[in-house]
């Protein structure tokens, strides 16, 4: 069953995140921009389908953020 294969995996997983961001004038306003990019640590191995070897996996992000100070 699925959720057996699923109990003995560790799901726990370290980050670095890396940020870049700018602030400009815009119209009167001050605004920003941000962009960041989030990748684990740890390759996890994921089960596939019985019989399969396990997918390895990593997770990532990515963040476009704009935005305006009040």
């Amino acid at each position: 069953m699925y959720d057996d294969t699923i109990r003995g995996i560790d799901t726990f997983d370290y980050s670095f995140i890396y940020v870049l961001g700018v602030e400009f004038p815009l119209l009167g306003k001050d605004c920003f921009f941000d962009y960041r990019f989030t990748i684990g640590w740890n390759t996890l191995m994921m089960p596939t389908f019985p019989d399969e070897p396990p997918a390895p996996l990593r997770n990532q992000n990515y963040s476009f953020t704009l935005g305006v100070y009040l």
